[in-house]
């Protein structure tokens, strides 16, 4: 990857408070439609993708939505995975021209294993080749995510959030043709205004610590019984959102884009191996046991035993004792 600093400059404001984005918006089932979206909150930092919370009119009335958008130049979780610096003027237009001219398409098509570039192996790539490479990873979690909301439908607006839609953000930039490297593909899901399961100890009475835990495990429990796998459960994946009147907490999970389905044809000892292994109950709360452990909370937490008989396998692939590859 290309060698450059880690300090974030950016050749345009980027994303800020106030500002009116125009999206080309696909409801499930419906016409893509324009819309606008106003910006209302940035959430930073910024992970793989750009989170913000928008006002939108989506039936009829004002509404306000989280807006998530896979932009390559404001991926600092990726870039910083990849050791590629920031998303500077000078790549910007190197990686303008690199798409105008044809050659972003040649290099994602080399990327995906479609066609062989000569001179180009490995992993060091020119800094507009990194971000060809950073936007093909993106679109992997975008079409991961879109298909996580499909295979979870029953689950949307319960345990996950209410999947409204995708849409794609027009960044062509001034004086060249549109081109889909100049497409931002996102998602539009339901406003969950809570906090971080990890930051339970600050805004949650401390007798319902037990219980908002055990209803995060419960909702792992149920992606895993609609035969998904999400490989990054952790604690701050979850928002738990106060409902003051009942005095009760609702706890969801969030951020979809790791989660991948069974595929077809996959075995029971392959699913199980890797179910076993990513141990996505034991991310919550054994983590959850750590954090409220410095709280001086002893939370209750036992690891299902669902796929024990699968253990061995995970193991010995792990120390490299022969088992097969998928």
């Amino acid at each position: 990857m290309s060698d450059q600093q880690s300090e974030v400059r950016t050749p345009f404001p980027g994303y800020q408070q106030g500002q009116e984005l125009q999206l080309q918006f696909t409801a499930p089932g419906q016409p893509t439609r324009q819309i606008a979206a106003t910006i209302l909150r940035v959430k930073e930092p910024f992970t793989c993708s750009v989170a913000l919370v928008v006002g939108m009119i989506l039936n009829n009335n004002p509404e306000v939505f989280f807006l998530k958008l896979y932009d390559h130049r404001f991926s600092h979780g990726m870039r910083a995975q990849f050791e590629i610096g920031p998303y500077t003027p000078e790549i910007a237009t190197a990686f303008n021209n690199f798409v105008q001219t044809g050659g972003a398409d040649a290099f994602g098509l080399h990327l995906t294993g479609q066609v062989h570039l000569p001179g180009v192996e490995g992993s060091e790539f020119t800094p507009e080749q990194d971000e060809i490479f950073v936007t093909k990873n993106l679109d992997g979690l975008y079409l991961s995510e879109v298909g996580a909301y499909d295979g979870l439908q029953a689950s949307q607006g319960v345990s996950i959030p209410r999947f409204m839609g995708t849409c794609v953000l027009d960044a062509t930039p001034p004086g060249y043709d549109s081109h889909e490297y100049f497409q931002i593909e996102g998602i539009v899901t339901q406003f969950l205004p809570g906090f971080s399961l990890e930051d339970l100890p600050h805004y949650a009475p401390r007798g319902l610590w037990q219980e908002i835990v055990d209803a995060a495990v419960a909702v792992t429990r149920e992606v895993d019984a609609a035969d998904m796998l999400n490989m990054d459960t952790r604690p701050d994946n979850f928002i738990v959102v106060p409902h003051l009147e009942g005095g009760f907490f609702k706890t969801y999970m969030i951020d979809l884009a790791m989660c991948v389905r069974r595929r077809e044809g996959q075995t029971d000892e392959q699913w199980g191996r890797e179910k076993w292994w990513r141990n996505e109950e034991g991310c919550v709360g054994e983590a959850m046991q750590h954090i409220l452990s410095q709280h001086d909370f002893e939370l209750r937490f036992e690891r299902s035993d669902k796929y024990d008989a699968y253990a061995h396998l995970a193991e010995a692939e792990e120390d490299g004792d022969g088992v097969e590859a998928e």
